[in-house]
């Protein structure tokens, strides 16, 4: 009986030694998908039985003997998601981040300023979707190219004929997202012409808010515009200003003595 009993002992202590240490592993802890969706595998080593767990329905799940595969449903809108998948067994467990960009159709630069004389500028697009761009305006052409991180488009804007500001809206659009741009230009500039004789010439009286602009005296002297500017010669002999200003809307000369000639075909509106 005794012998029995010692066999019983060496047996409980047999099968307590054998116990099975628990095993879990995961192939990684991280999956990022594209906006577009699609199917990743999860490798899963473990001698027990283990279980998976998500929460969001934009994530599917099958499960096999040896891991797991993920399937991803498009994401059509402008914000990433995520979602953390617990794989456990007993009290071990791993976690797995899942990770989908959302759809980007981006100008980063609000707006852009150009000069009355035209000219190009860059603008570029971040996007994941495919995207049309087009202009509002017919003094703005577009042409696409590719860069390492972004598309860049060149924008050729024709010189402003007129005495006025003026701006076009750029537009980039796709898979329902629209991204907007704005250009501005600049006025071109007034130019006045006055033909004289004599050997002192005062400037005109311009209006206008904020005005700004070079004066030709037409013998070799350029000055900045200031009001109240006259200028004198060594004679009286036929001579010609060229005033070229920005932010005048109009101008009064109460003396037009010696004046022989005034072109307005720079200076009036357009």
């Amino acid at each position: 009986m005794r012998k029995l009993f010692n066999h019983v002992i060496i047996v409980c202590i047999f099968l307590v030694g054998c116990e099975k240490t628990p095993v879990l592993e995961v192939n990684t802890g991280r999956i990022d998908f594209p906006h577009t969706g699609g199917t990743e595998t999860v490798s899963v080593h473990s001698n027990g039985s283990w279980t998976v767990s998500n929460t969001d329905s934009w994530l599917h799940i099958s499960t096999s003997s040896n891991g797991f595969t993920l399937v991803a449903d498009p994401n059509n809108t402008s914000s990433d998601r995520s979602v953390s998948l617990r794989v456990q067994l007993g009290e071990l467990s791993k976690t797995i981040t899942i990770y989908q960009e959302g759809t980007t159709l981006q100008i980063p630069i609000p707006s852009y300023q150009i000069g009355y004389d035209g000219g190009t500028l860059q603008l570029g697009v971040r996007s994941n979707v495919s995207w049309q761009i087009s202009s509002d305006a017919d003094w703005i052409q577009v042409q696409r190219s590719r860069a390492v991180t972004e598309e860049q488009v060149t924008v050729s804007v024709a010189p402003n004929p007129t005495h006025k500001t003026r701006s076009a809206t750029i537009t980039v659009s796709g898979e329902g997202l629209t991204h907007t741009s704005t250009v501005q230009q600049d006025q071109a500039p007034r130019v006045l012409v006055i033909h004289f004789d004599t050997d002192l010439f005062p400037l005109p009286v311009f209006n206008g808010g904020s005005i700004n602009g070079i004066i030709d005296w037409g013998d070799g002297s350029i000055q900045n515009y200031l009001p109240g500017r006259r200028h004198r010669y060594d004679s009286a002999d036929s001579h010609t200003v060229s005033v070229t200003l920005l932010g005048s809307t109009g101008f009064e000369m109460s003396d037009i003595h010696g004046i022989t000639h005034i072109d307005l075909s720079g200076y009036r509106d357009r």
